[in-house]
């Protein structure tokens, strides 16, 4: 889902950076670096999380697995 999300978010952006109609201020491509840099962060915290939780749940209800 997170993955998913991901591509429809960096999609978009793509679009908005070729498109010639729109007029963008990226003051040296700083902003969209950033942007960028944070989009992976938080791909990267919410599977973290994810994972967590998880290994949480196997704890709590030894002998279940997470594909079941």
């Amino acid at each position: 889902m997170q993955f998913t999300l991901t591509i429809i978010s960096g999609l978009i952006l793509g679009f908005a950076i070729l498109s010639q109609n729109l007029n963008l201020n990226l003051k040296s491509g700083i902003d969209l670096l950033l942007s960028v840099i944070e989009g992976i962060a938080d791909l990267g915290l919410s599977i973290y999380w994810l994972l967590r939780y998880v290994n949480i749940g196997q704890k709590v209800q030894p002998g279940t697995s997470f594909t079941s």
